[in-house]
Order: structure tokens, then C-alpha cells, then sequence
């Protein structure tokens, strides 16, 4: 198992910092069943570059 370029994780760090951001704006701003589904949205795409992350460190 190798690890990924460090440009790889840099950009999944302000990914997860860009998310985190959007969350506490939708926070304050939304709603009701609007905020539930921005942060399930913001939630998945998280995982998503989690998983992308783990894929390039098991290649």
C-alpha cells in the first residue's frame, strides 16, 4: 500500500475544508428540509473524496 502524492491529499484536505464551509452556510442560512438535504448532499460528496483518497493509496 503506497500513499498518495501529497498534491492528492492536500486537495482532499480543502475539500473537506470547502465542505465543512458550505455546511456552516447552509446551516445558518436553510431551513427545514432544505438544510437536511444540502448536508446530506455535502455529506455524500465528502465520503465520495474519502474513498477516492483510499483508492489511490491502495494503488
Amino acid at each position: 500500500m503506497s500513499s498518495p502524492d501529497p498534491a492528492a491529499r492536500s486537495r482532499f484536505y480543502k475539500a473537506l475544508v470547502a465542505y465543512a464551509i458550505l455546511g456552516t452556510l447552509a446551516c445558518t442560512t436553510l431551513d427545514g428540509k432544505w438544510r437536511w438535504f444540502i448536508l446530506i448532499l455535502l455529506a455524500g460528496l465528502a465520503l465520495k473524496s474519502w474513498v477516492h483518497l483510499r483508492r489511490l493509496e491502495s494503488e
